[in-house]
């Protein structure tokens, strides 16, 4: 029994002896050019018994020297093709990040994201861009690529679950893929731009729900409407307007029931703006439920205001505090003059009316408050006397 654990320490001591001597002839080595011939003398390989296979450690080891030196020189595409030859482990998470700094080629942005998965969840150090921020510059020119890319990172989760594989991820400037693709198809005349682009948004959307932890698998996602779909991702306003260019795309409804309007109002980022303009074209809206009883008055106001552009100052109230407050009231008042029904209609889940929706956790400033309860007073006696 001794001699057989004599003989591990043996071998761990040998093993690590042997890997500071690799690393130490590594470090030895000016170029990446150079580092990159060595380890394909050495190779990199996934069998099991190879006398040759470099050990995790040695894997990182190579990683993180060849990053710093692909750093310091000037990176062409001959050295990268010759990296991804390697077959290597997957490198750290840093790693990654310096071959996706280093990756232009819409090739070599291919192969990365098949051999490394991983990668699709990176951005780049210098501009945040996602390697799906980077084949969306090319547009319809290379759909295929940027098709294979974005449902691989729908399955991926890139951007988290639910969130379209990066295609609404922000970069340093605040682009996301499909502004990106959006401006591309803008500057053509080809309807077959057109076309495409929207095949992309339905199809994101549809991916999403398939890959969605929170999928219900009698869901329809093959009827989603096109402008259902540009909704969900939180569209660009530019592309919202063209789509409503499209005759009936305000009064259809998805396989949930919801209008465009229901879809809107659910997420706290939509701009008032554009939950206006929905209102404005078709006022209807206000009063339509989707399957599970919601109304897009009450929905609203669960969602919450969106949130403040600069940094909260405790006990601090100004004139932009103020502005924000009167737009808010403004875009209540709108759903009110659209219906003003829906203020005596409770919340399918929690039972509240919409002036007691709007007091929870003070999502809403006071001013909306009392305008919901000045507007139907009796609210309060109907809503007691139920109780």
């Amino acid at each position: 029994m001794r001699s057989k654990l004599e003989a591990v320490k043996k071998c761990n001591h040998n093993c690590q002896e042997t890997s500071l001597q690799w690393r130490s002839h590594m470090e030895k080595i000016q170029t990446a050019s150079d580092l990159i011939e060595f380890a394909e003398t050495f190779h990199f390989s996934n069998t099991e018994y190879d006398d040759k296979k470099m050990t995790e450690e040695q894997s990182n080891a190579f990683w993180i020297l060849l990053c710093a030196k692909l750093g310091r020189s000037r990176t062409n595409r001959s050295l990268i093709a010759r990296v991804l030859q390697l077959r290597a482990n997957e490198p750290p998470p840093d790693c990654l990040r310096c071959l996706v700094d280093m990756t232009d080629d819409l090739n070599d942005i291919q192969s990365l994201m098949l051999q490394y998965p991983a990668v699709l969840h990176i951005q780049s150090s210098t501009d945040g861009d996602l390697l799906l921020h980077r084949i969306s510059w090319h547009g319809y020119q290379f759909k295929k690529e940027f098709e294979s890319i974005l449902f691989k990172g729908i399955e991926e989760h890139v951007g988290g679950v639910g969130r379209f594989g990066g295609l609404v991820t922000k970069n340093k400037i605040g682009q996301t893929p499909l502004l990106i693709l959006f401006a591309y198809v803008a500057s053509r005349t080809s309807e077959e731009y057109w076309e495409w682009l929207c095949d992309i948004i339905k199809l994101a959307v549809q991916q999403n729900t398939i890959f969605s932890s929170e999928n219900d698998a009698d869901s329809d996602t093959s009827s989603i409407p096109l402008l259902h779909a540009a909704l969900e991702l939180g569209s660009p306003a530019g592309l919202i307007n063209r789509i409503l260019l499209q005759p009936n795309a305000l009064t259809i409804c998805d396989f949930l029931g919801r209008t465009p309007l229901l879809i809107a109002v659910a997420e706290k980022s939509t701009s008032d703006d554009l939950i206006g303009n929905l209102i404005r074209r078709y006022p209807a809206a206000t009063l339509q439920k989707d399957k599970q009883g919601n109304l897009p008055l009450n929905l609203k106001l669960k969602a919450g205001r969106k949130p403040r552009n600069r940094k909260v100052v405790r006990n601090e109230y100004n004139r932009t505090d103020a502005i924000r407050d009167a737009k808010d009231l403004n875009l209540i008042g709108t759903f009110v003059r659209g219906s003003p029904e829906s203020l005596e209609i409770q919340d399918v889940s929690t039972k509240l009316p919409p002036f007691m929706l709007a007091s929870v956790d003070n999502q809403w400033p006071i001013d909306v408050v009392y305008g919901l309860l000045c507007t139907s007073p009796w609210v309060i006696s109907s809503y007691s006397s139920k109780d």
